[in-house]
């Protein structure tokens, strides 16, 4: 480029790797090709103690509106919806309604599958179908034929599609189950199922259990999610599931940076919550929630992914509590939620009953000091 100085002219010649950047100050994805950086943005605010020297902390983590530099990847969805007896006519209004709504939302380079459950399974197609007109049409008319009659089998809904998966590891599947949890043949101890679907999982596999009202099994459902890279979507209200689905698929359509994991260094690494992560998504901000011992420690965060091309995509944070934000006086509540909500998944995933007792101890005392209950 040329800089003018009064009459005279100064030639800079910059080096070819940054003449590169100003040429093409957009395609931030081949600037470096093993970060994400420049595509998110994180945010840690602090709480301090009323006494002591540390507190708590919430990071999030924000793609930016660089991330559109980074292209979807690819993935698959399977709604498994109940339609036996135990469902009410009135709650499998909704989930019809809520899956027919949502179909319109899905990403037109994935691909999808609908299966309706009761004792035995019914799939509108054989295997995962490119999204367009003609199969979502079809699936449509699938979705509105379904009516109300069987047993319930949740874990033979369930397990089948978690096993085969979609045949492809490095292809997420995302796997939205509308049921009320509860089985009426073939009934498994939470525990038990629990064990039984995560030995299962390829790995590729996150399941989001959709469930409405007081009847559901939350013991069961909640924590299924939270051990499938997936999570918690329940409503009190009936009426509210249709849109909480809706906005959840429009919302979880652009996926950027999947297998996403954190590290934590020093003793801030035990009381880091959630311990797993979901894949990060165009139009979502991920959070994490800890406590820690004095101001002047730093937060040092390592996380890593991989894009859709499979290249593994890495992020290093550093940063001291004292130069952080302050955030809201409840965030020590959300925090201990956080930790009584891993507490339960723990306890939900094992039947020693000397752990059982172990954590039920835990829990407690964090419901105690806290005065919360997740």
């Amino acid at each position: 480029g040329k800089i003018e100085i009064g009459k005279n002219e100064l030639q800079l010649t910059l080096p070819p790797k940054t003449q590169k950047i100003f040429e093409n100050p957009l395609d931030l994805s081949k600037i470096q090709e093993s970060s994400f950086d420049a595509f998110v943005d994180i945010k840690v605010s602090v709480t301090r103690n009323k006494a002591g020297r540390g507190g708590y902390f919430q990071v999030e983590i924000i793609p930016n509106a660089n991330s559109d530099a980074l292209k979807d990847i690819t993935k698959d969805t399977l709604f498994l919806i109940d339609h036996s007896t135990s469902i009410s006519p009135q709650k499998l209004n909704q989930f019809k309604a809520a899956t027919r709504e949502s179909l319109a939302y899905l990403n037109p380079a994935d691909r999808f599958n609908v299966v309706a459950f009761t004792s035995t399974t019914h799939a509108f197609a054989d295997e995962y179908q490119n999204v367009n007109k003609e199969s979502l049409k079809k699936a449509d008319k699938f979705v509105a034929s379904l009516w109300r009659g069987g047993m319930t089998d949740v874990f033979g809904g369930v397990a089948p599609y978690v096993r085969k998966s979609n045949g492809d590891r490095n292809r997420p599947l995302n796997i939205f189950l509308l049921t009320d949890g509860k089985s009426t043949v073939n009934i498994y101890e939470a525990p038990t199922f629990l064990r039984q679907i995560n030995a299962l999982n390829p790995g590729n596999v996150s399941i989001f259990p959709f469930s409405a009202g007081r009847q559901a099994n939350r013991q069961l459902l909640d924590f299924l999610g939270y051990l499938n890279r997936g999570g918690r979507c329940h409503v009190d209200e009936l009426a509210e599931l249709q849109n909480e689905l809706v906005t959840f698929i429009s919302t979880h359509s652009s996926l950027i940076i999947m297998d996403l994991n954190y590290t934590a260094e020093g003793e801030v690494s035990s009381e880091i919550f959630p311990r797993s992560l979901p894949h990060l998504y165009r139009n979502e901000a991920l959070k994490l929630y800890g406590r820690f011992n004095s101001l002047n420690d730093e937060l040092i965060l390592t996380l890593n992914g991989k894009d859709a091309d499979l290249n593994v995509r890495d992020l290093v944070f550093r940063k001291k509590y004292a130069d952080c934000p302050p955030a809201g006086e409840e965030l020590p509540g959300i925090w201990a939620g956080q930790k009584i909500l891993y507490l339960i998944s723990q306890r939900n995933y094992t039947d020693n009953q000397e752990l059982v007792r172990q954590y039920n101890a835990a829990i407690n005392a964090l419901i105690r000091e806290y005065g919360v209950y997740n």
